[in-house]
């Protein structure tokens, strides 16, 4: 802790005392503003002056054992804040609901309570939290250490559960945010696109405190097309690699099995990006082709599909797990259905699917992938590249 309160119930904060100065109210008692409890001044010359609480007192608001990264990360936060003009309240209690930010600003008119997190929390803990801020009208923005970023090849990341409940932006463009203390240096990857459960393409930012406006941490604008190139190489690896653990013990490739198909020949139209994909934690290729098989796979060319058979078909994937949903913390109430409709989109910007009316008619076949298709597979991704990015331009004027 930063902050506490003295004797005559005023704030104390450790961020503008001098040695001597801290050296002085060492001799003088303190209490958590949260919890009330007495807290002592720790100005050692290892790590940086903190408040700590009493050892046989518990406080749910105030993180104990704070370590060094975090303490200095508030602070030079605090710091970067204050420099572009904003009054920032450090280490924010709200009595109403029992829960302290790290940082609070606000800026437009709104709230943000700024979650420096650099351990790992449970996932209940994040969720909780996340939702009493947005209970009482305060946008979290929870910035990971950059200890948490897990790169891969090019722009590729390994992201868990506790990435995806830490992310912020909106429901169509999440992001992860973290930052180093050490090297004031933020690391942003915008336009989380996932692969799969785990691997994420994204486009990261990295950029020094001096050279970043706050702004930047809200920024939601599409500036990104897709690297339709990197999104093939891993289909294309995924084709030839899941072979080997691809046994009929598996709900997916046994269904795969029975549809006469396998890894190597699952259709190109099973597994491509599409807007808001990332609200299934299931990946692509499986939940694309869950939905090909009960709604496609067994009609002919010239039938009709109705956007029931599509819903109904979902509800049916959700409740038998087929498809599982991703906890997305922007969004209080999550829509389901948004995923698949722009699986629709785009199906029918292929010319898969023909709208008429309410209903669409099947007008081109979804033919099993055959290494002759090579070439036309680039050719393929190039399409969905373009339908890709004019979809996500239209969700986002529709979020507008």
């Amino acid at each position: 802790m930063l902050m506490a309160k003295d004797q005559n119930n005023r704030y104390v904060s450790l961020l503008t005392l001098s040695r001597a100065e801290l050296n002085e109210h060492k001799k003088k008692i303190y209490y958590c503003p949260c919890c009330t409890g007495r807290v002592f001044l720790k100005a050692g010359k290892v790590k940086m002056p903190h408040f700590a609480h009493a050892a046989h007192l518990t406080c749910d608001a105030a993180s104990e054992g704070e370590t060094e990264e975090h303490l200095l990360g508030k602070k030079t936060l605090y710091e970067w804040l204050e420099a572009q003009g904003y009054e920032v309240e450090l280490e924010k209690y709200f009595s109403s609901f029992k829960q302290r930010a790290d940082l609070f600003i606000r800026h437009n008119g709104k709230s943000f309570a700024i979650e420096f997190q650099c351990s790992i929390i449970s996932l209940e803990d994040i969720r909780r939290r996340t939702r009493l801020y947005l209970k009482h009208d305060i946008t979290p923005i929870w910035i990971l250490s950059e200890r948490h970023v897990k790169w891969k090849k090019r722009n590729g990341f390994m992201l868990s559960t506790f990435h995806w409940l830490s992310s912020s932006g909106t429901t169509l463009l999440p992001k992860l945010i973290a930052y180093s203390p050490k090297t004031s240096q933020f690391t942003i990857l915008h336009q989380l696109t996932p692969f799969s459960e785990r691997h994420v393409f994204a486009y990261p930012k990295i950029a020094h405190t001096q050279s970043l406006h706050f702004t930047e941490l809200l920024n939601t604008s599409i500036n990104y097309p897709l690297r339709n190139q990197l999104w093939l190489n891993k289909k294309q690896s995924w084709r030839l690699y899941s072979a080997a653990y691809a046994t009929l013990d598996h709900l997916f490739f046994k269904a795969l099995y029975d549809a006469g198909l396998s890894p190597a020949t699952i259709p190109n139209e099973c597994g491509i990006p599409v807007p808001y994909m990332h609200l299934y934690k299931t990946n692509a290729i499986q939940w694309q082709f869950w939905l090909y098989d009960k709604v496609l796979r067994k009609k002919n060319i010239g039938d009709l599909v109705s956007l029931g058979e599509w819903r109904s078909s979902l509800i049916c994937c959700l409740k038998e797990e087929k498809i599982v949903l991703r906890y997305m913390p922007q969004a209080m109430v999550m829509n389901p259905f948004l995923p698949m409709e722009q699986y629709i989109l785009m199906l029918e910007k292929l010319g898969i699917l023909k709208r008429e009316k309410n209903m669409y008619i099947y007008a081109k076949s979804i033919e099993p992938f055959k290494p002759s298709f090579l070439q036309k597979e680039d050719i393929f991704y190039q399409a969905v590249k373009q339908y890709y990015e004019e979809l996500m331009v239209k969700a986002n004027e529709i979020n507008d």
